[in-house]
């Protein structure tokens, strides 16, 4: 039966402390130590130093009890975390504390745009766990519905990121949590916007059909979703090679923008400015072979992209790369080679590595036998 330590008596001689024991047998003070010293007992700092000076240890059971307890450090100083954060957080949460969770979900916006899909998927399923527990101890009706505001637009840049990743599995998983909490929250703009991150992530699954009807439905009121989707529709009309809804789409997107207020132009995955369009209209002018277009566009997205926003960056070049590879393949591999040489491992996962692949797969048998092409193929595999 296991022991624990009721009192102590410092200083006396012969027994060092009095325990609460089993009634079948009392430990020996040498064993309770070898106990110690073999991990299977812990015990307090204050307890170990008086075992060590009852033995004349010399400091070993100190040390073995001071180990023991660096061992259980992490999982303990996470429970004492999560036990304060509920006692801080016990009642009706404090308009302090929304605001904390709606600013933590808007830096996460901006993030996206320079910090490696890896590192923000570590953060956000860090986050969420928390939040999940806020949602647990609040259930007023003055705070849930930003609480599911924020759990929306957390989940919905797990799909972002993930669908970036090219884990369709686990962003089609986020795509309905991020619509049932904004369904929760009751507001039609965070709806629209987490639609439209599902509807990306069909584009980038190569299901063009549903790409377009879950962009539709994101198209329902003015803001930051409906242009996302909006220029979304585009491309995925463009990857079917239908210039005329393409345009028609990209008309739409344009008059979203223009409506949007100045404060929802960031350049943050909760905004939409005209670099992202500039960006997206270049990708549809390229898959639609539009090469004088794609080339303006592309040109307009790279001077207004923002300077750590990698993904628009490199998207927009390998659009230039592959305009340039139709009339000059050895011009356009060597840009997209500048381009994936810039970029670190982490960076070029997922889609940006799929975009490269597409620029290889539409070269001819002949030209993807030259050296370039070649070098260029095992930088994209590394």
């Amino acid at each position: 039966m296991a022991v624990s330590a009721r009192s102590y008596a410092p200083g006396r001689p012969g027994a060092a402390c009095r325990f609460v024991l089993s009634p079948r047998r009392r430990p020996t003070t040498p064993e309770l130590s070898r106990w110690i010293l073999n991990g299977r007992k812990p015990v307090t700092a204050h307890v170990a130093a008086v075992l060590d000076d009852a033995l004349d240890a010399a400091g070993e059971i100190v040390a073995a009890a001071e180990a023991e307890m660096a061992s259980r450090l992490p999982r303990d100083m996470e429970l004492t975390r999560r036990h304060l954060e509920d006692t801080i957080s016990a009642g009706a949460m404090s308009a302090a504390e929304l605001d904390d969770w709606q600013r933590a979900m808007m830096r996460y916006g901006y993030r996206t745009r320079d910090v490696p899909s890896p590192a923000l998927l570590d953060d956000l399923t860090g986050d969420l766990a928390d939040l999940e527990a806020a949602i647990t101890r609040h259930r007023s009706a003055s705070a849930l519905p930003r609480l599911a505001g924020v759990a929306a637009g957390m989940s919905g840049m797990m799909v972002l990121t993930l669908i970036k990743t090219g884990d369709r599995r686990a962003w089609r998983g986020w795509s309905r949590t991020a619509q049932h909490a904004a369904l929760e929250a009751g507001d039609p703009t965070v709806l629209a916007w987490t639609r439209a991150q599902e509807a990306y992530g069909w584009f980038y699954a190569g299901e063009m059909t549903t790409a377009i009807t879950t962009a539709r439905a994101a198209q329902t009121v003015p803001c930051v979703g409906a242009a996302l989707a909006a220029a979304l529709e585009m491309r995925a009309h463009a990857a079917r090679g239908d210039g005329g809804n393409a345009r028609a789409a990209l008309t739409e997107a344009e008059r979203f923008l223009d409506a949007l207020p100045e404060a929802d132009r960031t350049a943050s995955a909760f905004g939409y400015g005209e670099s992202q369009l500039r960006f997206h209209a270049g990708s549809a002018f390229t898959l639609l072979r539009d090469l004088p277009a794609a080339l303006e566009a592309t040109a307009r997205a790279l001077e207004l992209c923002a300077p750590g926003d990698y993904t628009d960056w490199a998207l927009s070049r390998l659009d230039r790369a592959q305009c340039f590879a139709w009339t000059d393949p050895d011009t356009g591999l060597g840009y997209a080679a500048e381009t994936i040489a810039a970029l670190t491992g982490p960076q070029r996962r997922g889609i940006i590595a799929n975009r490269a692949r597409r620029l290889l797969g539409a070269l001819s048998p002949a030209q993807l036998t030259s050296p370039l092409a070649r070098e260029f193929a095992e930088l994209v595999d590394a």
